[in-house]
C-alpha cells in the first residue's frame, strides 16, 4: 500500500479537471446573456399607405441618410426606396448573429390578432423564410392590441403560441424550465378599445396564451410588461399576472443638445429604479442612441410629438464605440448582480432597427456598413462571433 501512495495524485488529476471544467461550464451558462434588439421593421415596403413611404421621406433627408438600412435604393430624384431581398435580410441575420443577439419583433395585427401579412411584420416574414433563420432566435413583443379583445381571446392567443412553438422562436431557461419569451407593450388605449379598460379581460387573454402555449409543449411563457415609468409597469405586472417589467425606452432627455457622456446615466438609473419598483423580475433596458433629429425634421403622419417649425434641439449626441461598449459592459455587469432581480440573464436594446428615431440603430448602414456597433457590443457581450 505505502509504494502506491505516489501515484495517487495522477489518478485524481483527470477528476478533479473534469470536475474544474464542469464548474467552469456551469458557470458560464449561469453567466450566458440573452440580449434581444428591438425590431420596428418600417423598412420593407413603400406603399403609400405603408410606414415605409414616411421612414423613406424622413431619412431621404440628406443629413441623416447614414442612418438609412443597407436595402436603401436612392432614385433619380434623390428620394430613397427600400429595396430589400431576401439575401439583403440573411446578412442582417449573419449580422446578428455574429454580436450574439436575438431580436424582438414589435408585432402588429388586425381585428385584435397578429397579422403577419401586414407590411411592418414583413421582417418577421423574411426572417422565417430564411435558410439562416436558426442562427438568430426571435421573440414578438406584442402589444395589448394584439392579444384578443373582450369578445375573442382564443384566436390571438393561437396565433401567438404557434409562432412559440417555432424552433428558432426565443426561450429563457429559469428553475431548469425552457420559457417561450413575450414582451408585452402596454398602450392604455389599446385596453380601453379591445377590453373596455378591464385589466382582467387582458389577463385572461394572457392566461389563454399561457395555457395553449403549455398544451403545445411550448412551455409556460415568459412574459415582460413594458411600461414606464417603474410604478406603473409593476402594477400592470401584478393585473396581468407578468413575470418581469421593462419598458420600450429608457433615460431621460434634457430638451437641449446633450453628450451621451451626459445622458447615459438616466439609462443605467432606469435599470435600479425598475429592479427596486417590482416584487418580481426586472430585464433592463439598453439604448444605442438617442439623437432624433430626423424624425424631427421630417416627422412620419403617425408622429405628434412634433410641431411645424420646431427647433428640434432635444437630443442627444451619438455614443461612440467606446462608450457604446462601455454601456452593454456596465448591462452585463448588472445582470449578475442579485439586486437586478434579472434570473433570466435578460437585456432588452433598443434598438436594431428604429434607424429614424434613435438616430443610432444597430443593424448594419449606410454609416456603418459593416456593423462596427455590432462589434463593440458583442464584445461587450461575451457573444461576439
Amino acid at each position: 500500500m505505502p509504494a502506491r501512495r505516489p501515484f495517487a495524485p495522477l489518478l485524481l488529476a483527470p477528476l478533479l479537471l473534469a470536475l474544474i471544467l464542469t464548474g467552469l461550464a456551469v458557470q458560464a451558462r449561469a453567466e450566458a446573456v440573452n440580449a434581444c434588439a428591438i425590431r420596428w421593421d418600417a423598412w420593407y415596403s413603400n406603399d403609400a399607405g405603408d410606414p415605409g413611404h414616411d421612414t423613406a421621406i424622413t431619412l431621404g433627408n440628406p443629413k441623416y441618410r447614414q442612418s438609412a438600412p443597407l436595402h436603401a435604393a436612392f432614385d433619380a430624384d434623390g428620394s430613397i426606396s427600400w429595396r430589400p431581398t431576401q439575401a439583403s435580410f440573411d446578412a442582417e441575420i449573419e449580422a446578428a448573429h455574429r454580436a450574439g443577439l436575438c431580436w424582438a419583433y414589435l408585432a402588429y395585427g388586425a381585428d385584435a390578432i397578429v397579422d403577419l401579412r401586414l407590411p411592418m411584420m414583413r421582417g418577421l416574414a423574411f426572417h422565417r423564410a430564411s435558410a439562416l433563420k436558426n442562427l438568430v432566435p426571435y421573440a414578438l413583443i406584442a402589444t395589448t392590441s394584439t392579444i384578443g379583445s373582450a369578445r375573442d381571446v382564443a384566436s390571438a392567443g393561437r396565433a401567438i403560441a404557434r409562432l412559440m412553438g417555432e424552433a428558432n422562436y426565443k426561450t429563457v431557461e429559469l428553475n431548469g424550465a425552457r420559457r417561450p419569451l413575450l414582451f408585452l407593450f402596454y398602450d392604455a388605449h389599446d385596453v380601453a378599445s379591445a377590453f373596455g379598460g378591464d385589466l382582467a379581460l387582458a389577463r385572461r387573454a394572457l392566461d389563454t396564451l399561457r395555457h395553449l402555449a403549455r398544451d403545445q409543449g411550448s412551455g409556460d411563457p415568459y412574459i415582460v410588461v413594458l411600461a414606464s415609468p417603474a410604478g406603473l409597469a409593476e402594477s400592470l405586472r401584478r393585473a396581468l399576472g407578468a413575470d418581469a417589467i421593462s419598458e420600450y425606452v429608457a433615460g431621460r432627455r434634457t430638451g437641449k443638445p446633450e453628450s451621451w457622456a451626459a445622458f447615459a446615466p438616466s439609462i443605467e438609473d432606469d435599470w435600479r429604479a425598475y429592479a427596486a419598483a417590482t416584487q418580481a423580475q426586472a430585464v433592463p433596458l439598453l439604448r444605442s442612441g438617442a439623437d432624433i433629429r430626423a424624425r424631427c425634421e421630417r416627422p412620419p403622419r403617425w408622429e405628434r410629438r412634433f410641431k411645424p417649425g420646431d427647433a428640434c434641439g432635444n437630443y442627444v449626441e451619438k455614443p461612440d464605440l467606446d462608450q457604446l461598449k462601455a454601456e452593454f459592459l456596465h448591462a452585463r455587469d448588472w445582470i449578475l448582480r442579485p439586486e437586478a432581480k434579472n434570473p433570466a440573464r435578460l437585456l432588452l436594446i433598443y434598438s436594431w432597427s428604429e434607424c429614424d428615431e434613435s438616430g443610432n440603430c444597430l443593424m448594419p448602414t449606410l454609416g456603418d456598413p459593416t456593423g462596427q456597433k455590432l462589434k463593440a457590443i458583442g464584445a461587450a457581450l461575451g457573444g461576439g462571433r
